[in-house]
């Protein structure tokens, strides 16, 4: 019983280990878009939070209400943590990716009744480049 309730741990701090291995080595990855969410996050900060300005003054071609929630965790990161706030959603994205693999091989040991299945499982999200690869990106994709 001990056994099966601290697997779910293990593969989370294995995750969260390799990935932020893997983010040390190859960097974080700053896009266009991630420019656009510091844009509106330095907007949402200026206007003290107040997302009526952020919905009048931001520019784009669809709805920023979508996007609110995340420009307020890039918001809540660049008051937080000043210059260092892109390393925080990675952060972000490499424990919620820990978290994911934790939960899926909780999940399929309780679905199949296989160690071995979960094992299998484990090692797959591993191998999985795209997890991998997104986690690094300073993006709300991963999270």
């Amino acid at each position: 019983m001990f056994i099966e309730s601290i697997a779910p741990a293990v593969v989370f701090v294995l995750v969260l280990a390799t990935q932020t291995a893997y983010c040390a080595v190859q960097g974080i990855v700053f896009s266009n878009d991630s420019r656009t969410y510091s844009n509106w996050g330095d907007l949402l900060l200026r206007s003290h939070f107040s997302f009526s300005t952020l919905f009048g003054e931001a520019k784009t071609t669809y709805p920023i209400q979508l996007y609110s929630a995340w420009i307020a965790v890039v918001a809540v990161c660049k008051l937080i943590f000043g210059g260092h706030w892109s390393t925080a959603i990675v952060a972000l994205n490499i424990v919620a990716s820990s978290a994911a693999a934790a939960l899926l091989v909780s999940l399929v040991e309780r679905i199949s009744g296989s160690r071995v299945a979960s094992l299998a499982a484990t090692i797959l999200y591993l191998c999985a480049y795209d997890v991998f690869s997104w986690s690094r990106y300073v993006l709300s994709d991963p999270t």
